[in-house]
């Protein structure tokens, strides 16, 4: 962690927060209510009933590794991404995506193989769709703050 800001542990400028308000409210609220329609349904519920260092402490954890310092490392070798639209299509978006989705192999042991390819679409997919909190914010705290809810729901449902 070279700077707070960098590292994206600062909340970020209040300018960039009302700027982008409208599209911060939508991208949070998604993967929470995905959770609570998709998830909820499924047969197969690995993460219900975890306990809360699972769904709080690993989930805070896993933010400031990949949204903190995996993207920001990216986002210095490649280039931050921009506010706008060609932003989501930005090297250190897709990459950290990837390297968060990869990540989740390590429970291959632990789900079924359906149930882990499942797995390893929606973390790309939700780690590249939260990343936008920190591309629009500079903050990676909305993104922690969406992950510990997703992982809390998916513990509960």
């Amino acid at each position: 962690v070279t700077t707070w800001r960098r590292a994206g542990l600062k909340l970020g400028a209040a300018s960039r927060w009302s700027r982008h308000a409208l599209k911060l409210a939508f991208v949070w609220a998604l993967p929470p209510l995905a959770v609570a329609l998709v998830y909820a349904r499924l047969t197969e519920k690995p993460f219900h009933g975890f306990a809360w260092d699972m769904w709080l402490v690993q989930s805070a954890a896993q933010e400031l590794l990949f949204t903190g310092f995996v993207y920001g490392r990216f986002s210095a070798l490649f280039g931050a991404p921009a506010e706008d639209l060609r932003g989501l299509w930005a090297q250190p978006m897709w990459l950290t995506a990837l390297a968060f989705s990869l990540w989740h192999l390590s429970n291959l042991g632990h789900l079924s193989p359906a149930y882990l390819a499942f797995q390893l679409l929606y973390t790309f997919l939700g780690c590249w769709w939260t990343l936008n909190l920190r591309r629009w914010t500079g903050s990676l705290w909305p993104g922690v703050a969406n992950h510990i809810v997703v992982n809390y729901l998916a513990s509960v449902v």
